[in-house]
């Protein structure tokens, strides 16, 4: 349990603290203008997918490092600056199509103008992935929190410097440069850490290998396609329908998600932690972490309960919130598992089907007249439970090789 901790704390608090990128821009761009917070949320949305498509690099970085595997460390990361900066220059060029649900919108160009150079972090945020990754592999964790504080401190200057004297002559701009700025420097900070200090296991040999280099593209591809399909498109899903609700309904909605968002990043940290003692073979007493999560989900949801002031018609509601995050702390620890099994096309389909379940079952819902706050949360919670049914069947069916 103490090991546990201290391996999640660090990743868990430097998640959170990557949340104040967010709120930094956000605090920025408001004392201009308060309608360029509308087109940051407008432009984050297709960017979080994007990056989406890098996010499994983290995770085989931290499999494979936990495991004692070796990785050509130059050519992935070369193949990884290739790679993220050719996504970013056809997102740049196609922008235009990308953001076609918002032409139009009054801020529509504003959108493109910080779009068209935000979408350029991808390059950094891709080797941010794989240096984090070798860190939780090797349990140092707690590092990855520095890097995301320099991150954050660099962000704030840069924000405050590029808008208080008008560098870029927009704001937006100066926003746009000054994320992609500091996120290069962090992740050339990282990439220098980490080839500066030579050990086995974190900085493993250089010589040329191309099936391993393949091997360790195609597992993290499998894992990005699981984030898309499960994760983001969850996200994308719920927020598009909750937002055809009431007013009332979509506040109590929005503030719960703001609310939980500790919660969901101990999810997020609780899945690197399975990977890693599942590739350094460690115990992990099950039954007693999801006895404190649920505690912890309990928790929160009476602390949002007091703090929205929310009538016991929403306490009931955020009760089926607070059961939401805890199916889906058990979901992502069966993704884990299997993945660290090497059945990552089980996870896929899985999650891909309950994905279009959800549009459809949603879809009915609207068109039978039946489509409210409950409804869309009990939808969803009957698909965690069909969808952790069958990861769980699969667990048991795979043996820990990875073969039936």
């Amino acid at each position: 349990m103490k090991n546990m901790f201290k391996y999640i704390f660090p990743i868990w608090l430097a998640m959170t603290v990557n949340t104040l990128l967010g709120i930094t821009d956000m605090y920025f761009v408001n004392q201009i203008n308060s309608d360029y917070i509308t087109a940051l949320g407008i432009a984050g949305t297709p960017f979080a997918v994007l990056s989406t498509l890098f996010v499994g690099i983290g995770i085989e970085a931290n499999r494979s490092t936990a495991s004692g595997k070796k990785i050509n460390w130059k050519v992935i990361i070369i193949t990884i600056l290739i790679t993220s900066f050719a996504v970013s220059g056809v997102s740049f060029l196609f922008s235009k199509n990308i953001f076609f649900y918002a032409n139009k919108n009054k801020l529509y160009y504003l959108v493109l103008e910080y779009f068209n150079i935000y979408v350029f972090s991808l390059v950094p945020s891709a080797i941010l992935y794989l240096c984090t990754g070798i860190f939780r592999g090797k349990g140092e964790s707690e590092k990855t929190l520095w890097f995301s504080c320099e991150a954050v401190i660099l962000n704030f200057i840069l924000d405050f410097i590029f808008l208080k004297y008008n560098i870029f002559n927009s704001a937006l701009k100066g926003c746009a440069f000054a994320s992609v700025l500091s996120d290069t420097f962090t992740s050339f900070t990282y990439v220098i850490y980490i080839a500066f200090r030579r050990t086995e296991n974190l900085v493993p040999h250089n010589k040329f290998n191309i099936k391993t280099v393949l091997s360790f593209f195609r597992n993290s591809f499998s894992y990005s396609l699981e984030k898309l399909f499960s994760t983001s498109t969850l996200t994308i899903l719920s927020s598009i329908y909750f937002a055809l609700l009431s007013i009332q309904e979509s506040k109590v909605y929005y503030g719960l998600e703001k609310m939980y968002s500790p919660v969901l990043m101990l999810a997020y940290s609780y899945f690197e932690w399975v990977i890693y003692v599942r590739a350094k073979q460690i115990d992990n007493n099950r039954k007693q972490n999801y006895l404190l999560f649920f505690c912890f989900c309990v928790a929160e949801g009476i602390i949002s309960i007091l703090y929205l002031n929310l009538s016991m018609k929403y306490s009931l509601f955020c009760f089926l919130y607070a059961c939401y995050h805890f199916s889906f702390f058990i979901e992502r620890e069966y993704i884990a598992i299997l993945f660290e099994k090497g059945k990552s096309s089980v996870v896929n389909h899985t999650m891909f089907m309950k994905s279009i379940l959800l549009i459809c079952l949603l879809q009915i819902e609207m068109l039978i007249n039946v489509l409210n706050i409950f409804s869309i949360i009990i939808t969803q919670l009957l698909l965690f439970f069909v969808c952790i049914m069958i990861l769980a069947y699969n667990d048991k069916k795979v043996p820990n090789n990875g073969k039936r």
